[in-house]
């Protein structure tokens, strides 16, 4: 029987199709662009230099067509890995960079704030706190090893 199953890392909006940018989900990687992009969230603690394996998710869905017309007339059992791997990775801070910059281009219609993102490298997060009942997320600005984008 002809089966293969195709293992993607973190699914992330379209490349090209259907629209550049399209996503139907807010899950793994997504809740955080969005979160930044309609100015929700500023602060994010990570490294921003680490790889950041992601794929688009029409690489995914053009990755299983491909994988399941292979596989048809084979008989044994056979894993795709669908990733970006490090020969072509997208380092953290690089991913939040073009989500700010797309989303100062093309504002959500619901955007709190100018989207902006500052890494915390080091050092714990404070607790987050509620200002003027806004309900925007906040957190300290000032830190030493911080990095604005």
């Amino acid at each position: 029987m002809p089966v293969v199953i195709v293992r993607p890392s973190i699914v992330v909006s379209s490349y090209r199709e259907p629209a550049p940018g399209w996503i139907d989900s807010l899950a793994a990687a997504g809740a955080f662009v969005h979160a930044v992009g309609a100015g929700m969230s500023s602060h994010m603690q990570g490294i921003p230099n680490i790889a950041f394996d992601v794929i688009p998710v029409d690489y995914v869905s053009n990755a299983i067509l491909v994988a399941t017309a292979l596989q048809a007339n084979r008989d044994e059992f056979q894993i795709v890995h669908s990733c970006s791997t490090d020969r072509n990775a997208l380092r953290i801070k690089d991913l939040f960079i073009e989500a700010v910059k797309f989303a100062r281009l093309q504002p959500f219609d619901n955007q709190w704030y100018t989207p902006t993102v500052v890494f915390h490298p080091k050092g714990k997060m404070y607790d987050v706190s509620l200002i003027n009942c806004s309900c925007r997320t906040t957190f300290p600005t000032l830190w030493p090893h911080s990095t604005t984008v």
